[in-house]
């Protein structure tokens, strides 16, 4: 939703003085940041829409290395599970077919 509005404004996002720049970052949370900013850049105009750009991509990079995490968790519970069972031929054939591994983590409901 935010980025389909600084999308829709991007014109008026890209002309921001300091004070606009200082309130919309401090709103956004980005105090770090918009110190960089401040110590980096000493001209008037700012480019809000480059900074937005910047905080999405920050959290689409959390978001990945998130989901990486959860998804090694629930591969691992898996094979546990599997060991557990006694199933090493299922444990083997899932690691060379992830469609038999979505049907595993979908039987042990995970």
């Amino acid at each position: 939703m935010l980025y389909q509005y600084v999308e829709e404004n991007r014109e008026a996002f890209k002309k921001f003085d300091s004070v606009e720049m200082t309130a919309a970052m401090v709103l956004l949370g980005e105090q770090k940041r918009l110190a960089q900013r401040m110590k980096e850049n000493e001209e008037e105009v700012f480019d809000m829409c480059e900074a937005i750009d910047e905080l999405i991509e920050d959290g689409r990079q959390k978001g990945r290395k998130e989901g990486r995490l959860a998804g090694q968790s629930r591969i691992n519970l898996l094979n546990q599970k599997l060991k557990a069972d006694g199933k090493m031929e299922e444990f083997l054939c899932s690691i060379d077919d992830p469609e038999y591994q979505k049907k595993l983590l979908e039987e042990y409901g995970l």
